[in-house]
C-alpha cells in the first residue's frame, strides 16, 4: 500500500510539474511563435527579446530572432541603398544621353554656320541656325529644370493646387526629353 502511495504520489508531482511546465513555456512559446509570424510578413519592428521572461531557453530563443531580425534590416537597408545606386547609375546614363544629343546638334550647327560664314553665304541661313542653336540650349535648360524640380527635396514645401493636365504635360515632357 505504502509504494502504491509513493507511485500515485509522483505521478501527482509529474503531473503538477508537466501543468507548471506547461504553462510556463507554452505561453511565452505561443507569443514567440506570433511574433515570428508577424516577421515572416516582414514587420521587422516591434520584436523585443526583453519580453519573454519566463524561461532561459525561451529568451535565448528571443535573443537569437532579435539578432536575426536586426542582420535581416540591416541587409535590408543595404540592398535598397544599391538598389539607389544602381537606379541614379542608369538615370545618370540616361540623363547624359538626352544632354548629349543637343550638345551635338549644336557642335553641328556651329560647323554649319562657320562653314556658311565661309562661303559669305546670306545672313537668314545663318539666322535660321542660330536660332536651331537657341531652341536646343532652350531644351537642355528646360530638361534641366524639370530634372531639378524632380530631384529637390520638397517636404518642407506649402501645399498648392495644381493642374493634373500641367503635371501630366510636365512629366511626359521629362519622360520625352
Amino acid at each position: 500500500e505504502q509504494g502504491m502511495g509513493n507511485g500515485i504520489s509522483l505521478l501527482i508531482f509529474a503531473g503538477i510539474v508537466a501543468v507548471y511546465s506547461a504553462r510556463t513555456l507554452a505561453g511565452p512559446i505561443e507569443k514567440l511563435t506570433a511574433d515570428l509570424q508577424h516577421i515572416s510578413l516582414g514587420n521587422l519592428e516591434g520584436f523585443h527579446p526583453e519580453n519573454y521572461h519566463s524561461s532561459k531557453e525561451v529568451r535565448n530563443m528571443a535573443i537569437k530572432i532579435s539578432e536575426m531580425v536586426f542582420h535581416l534590416e540591416v541587409g535590408l537597408q543595404q540592398f535598397h541603398q544599391k538598389s539607389r545606386l544602381q537606379d541614379l547609375g542608369e538615370m545618370a546614363g540616361g540623363i547624359a544621353h538626352e544632354i548629349n544629343n543637343p550638345l551635338t546638334i549644336i557642335e553641328g550647327r556651329i560647323r554649319q554656320i562657320n562653314s556658311l560664314i565661309n562661303k559669305n553665304a546670306p545672313a537668314e541661313e545663318i539666322n535660321k541656325c542660330l536660332t536651331s542653336i537657341t531652341n536646343t540650349t532652350k531644351r537642355i535648360a528646360e530638361l534641366i529644370k524639370n530634372l531639378r524640380n524632380l530631384s529637390r527635396d520638397a517636404e518642407n514645401d506649402k501645399f498648392e493646387i495644381f493642374s493634373l493636365s500641367e503635371i501630366i504635360s510636365t512629366t511626359l515632357d521629362v519622360c520625352n526629353s
